[in-house]
């Protein structure tokens, strides 16, 4: 277990870590403004325990941070605007009540992966310090991809808890735990941080690994059954023609079989028609190009294949709930870097 009391004031003259340790949850919350999101930070009247200490050092994918309060706090953050955050408590555990009013917890039994754009309230109970991950939400999407081998998928939403007591979340556990050693030796040896270790890696494809088994054929539709040869032709045609003007006679010819025999088959097996799959497949494409603010607007819908803008606001709106402008003004493709705070 990490003795932080003993060695905030070493910590603090290493250059491979940022370190604050204060009393006062003004500075606390305004330190954590600056490495987050703009929250507020609330704890009891008459409370004497509060304790903060904040201690970060830079991984490959964001940065790698240990936080304490000392005292039970509630915190309103923003909602995360580029990066999702792994929380693993070593103490204590935290309760969260996130958008449309669903709770879940955190303990020695489980971590939380909270994704950007959730609204959400955290209430850490009393003697919690967390280990915690700022995961840079770009980089996360690309690894999914390429785990998934899918150049078009998203990573998808799920409940943010990972449970410890199945294989899956036990990986997490362990390399969660790998990391936290390594990252208190380096504090303790005044060593270079992270940046250049495997371990961080090591535990974002183990989170997602996770996500891929608890999601399973809901990743996408067509992990459900092995499909027929003529289905899985045309989708291989579809995604190597994304932005095409595809047309169901190419479909047809790149299927082999009869118009009516591939509708059947789309229906039966993805349960939409070979155009509305095309639409959600150049949609979702879109979106991820969005979210990493690849281009203007326009030049996202003409790469995912839309022709006419009207129709892929329109349609844009309809699936995401917002229009693609929303999308693309409130995403950051760079990963921000902390702020530095010589107090």
């Amino acid at each position: 277990m990490l003795e932080l009391s003993t060695g905030a004031g070493a910590l603090h003259a290493s250059p491979a870590f940022e370190v604050k340790a204060t009393p006062d949850a003004g500075i606390a919350r305004e330190w954590l403004n600056a490495q987050y999101a703009p929250h507020e930070l609330r704890y009891a009247t008459g409370v004497t325990d509060f304790d903060f200490l904040h201690v970060s050092a830079r991984i490959r994918e964001g940065t790698a941070n240990l936080l304490r309060y000392g005292s039970k706090v509630d915190i309103t953050p923003e909602p995360f605007a580029d990066f999702y955050m792994l929380e693993m408590p070593l103490t204590g555990g935290a309760d969260l009540t996130l958008n449309a009013g669903k709770t879940c917890s955190s303990s020695q039994g489980c971590a939380l992966f909270l994704p950007p754009h959730a609204p959400l309230e955290s209430r850490w109970r009393s003697g919690t310090l967390q280990f915690m991950l700022k995961l840079n939400a770009t980089h996360v999407q690309r690894r999914w991809r390429e785990l998934v081998q899918d150049p078009l998928s998203r990573l998808p939403g799920l409940r943010p808890v990972i449970s410890f007591d199945c294989a899956e979340g036990w990986r997490v556990q362990q390399s969660m735990m790998l990391l936290c050693t390594e990252f208190e030796r380096s504090m303790r040896n005044r060593q270079p941080a992270l940046a250049t270790s495997p371990l961080s890696a090591a535990v974002l494809d183990s989170v997602l690994e996770y996500v891929r088994v608890r999601t399973g054929p809901h990743i996408d539709p067509e992990g459900r059954v092995p499909l027929p040869a003529a289905l899985r032709r045309t989708l291989i045609y579809l995604r190597a023609h994304l932005s095409d003007d595809v047309r169901m006679a190419d479909l047809v010819a790149a299927a082999g079989v009869s118009e009516r025999s591939l509708f059947n088959q789309f229906d039966e097996f993805l349960g939409t028609t070979p155009m509305r799959y095309l639409e959600a497949k150049r949609l979702d494409f879109a979106r991820g190009l969005l979210l990493d603010r690849a281009g203007s607007v326009a030049e996202i819908a003409r790469r995912a294949g839309f022709r006419h803008m009207g129709r892929f606001s329109l349609r844009y709106r309809k699936a995401y709930g917002e229009a693609p402008s929303q999308t693309l003004s409130e995403s950051r493709p760079h990963y921000p870097h902390p702020e530095t705070n010589s107090g």
